[in-house]
């Protein structure tokens, strides 16, 4: 039952962690939302409409050990607990590995990786001694293999993985309830794309499916239902990847054939 839930969740003022707020806010959940923008969560509390009393705006910085401290800290002093941590703020860059520098790449590592990291060692002590909760990374196909010109993205995506994996398993080692679930959408309608300094991202991939922030709040949301479970978004994401797994250098060629072709469309 979401109703009976508190969740913690970042990136929070827009694309997919503001639909999360959003519709568990709407199913009866108590929600603290997390950004850096302390505008747009206060956009947010407005949309929230008669759901507003069950919304605690945190304009906080991922990174800093200090904020997530705070975080956690004013949920539960606000709630009383924490159920449930859904780690989705993240950030882009498409630029070719030699050409991202050592700060760029540091950058996207911090928000993408220590900002999820940070968050779940803060709340990790409260799940564990109330036996139950859960947490959900939003990770992204590029956390399961690569593409050109993602490269600090997709080492970022690939650390957050390789910890949650891992710490799922120490997790079950010590018979812990607490369960650790990681979602991999595909592209997504969100400014992400202008931010990461893509905003042409959309028209040279116009005939790819791009998923709407919603649609994988939903499927968040599914997840968190279950209590357990990771989840590919898309059919055609889950086939490529199976067949990644045994063909990896084919796909590959696909990757860059498919750029190539949206660079450089036929007239």
């Amino acid at each position: 039952m979401i109703s009976d839930k508190v969740f913690i969740i970042t990136g929070a003022s827009s694309g997919i962690g503001k639909s999360c707020v959003l519709q568990f806010l709407t199913l009866g959940g108590k929600v603290c939302a997390v950004a850096r923008s302390k505008e747009g969560l206060e956009v947010l509390k407005k949309e929230a409409g008669l759901h507003a009393e069950n919304i605690l705006v945190c304009p906080a910085d991922v990174t800093k050990e200090e904020d997530s401290a705070r975080v956690v800290h004013a949920t539960i002093e606000k709630f009383g607990k924490v159920d449930v941590l859904v780690n989705n703020a993240g950030i882009g860059l498409f630029r070719s590995s030699w050409e991202t520098s050592l700060d760029e790449y540091q950058k996207v590592m911090n928000v993408n990786f220590f900002g999820a990291l940070l968050l779940t060692l803060k709340v990790l002590p409260s799940l564990r001694s109330q036996d139950r909760g859960q947490i959900v990374n939003v990770i992204s196909v590029a956390g399961r293999r690569a593409f050109p010109d993602v490269a600090a993205y997709c080492a970022s995506k690939f650390a957050l993985r390789g910890f949650s994996e891992a710490l799922r398993q120490e997790l079950k080692r010590v018979k812990s309830p607490v369960q650790v679930s990681l979602v991999y959408p595909v592209a997504t309608n969100t400014p992400f794309f202008e931010k990461a300094g893509s905003s042409d991202y959309r028209g040279r991939h116009r005939f790819t499916n791009i998923m709407q922030p919603g649609e994988v709040a939903k499927e968040i949301l599914k997840i968190i239902e279950k209590g357990k479970g990771d989840s590919i978004l898309t059919r055609r994401a889950r086939v490529i990847d199976k067949i990644h797994a045994f063909f990896p250098e084919w796909i590959e060629d696909l990757n860059l054939k498919a750029l190539e072709k949206a660079c450089h469309p036929v007239k």
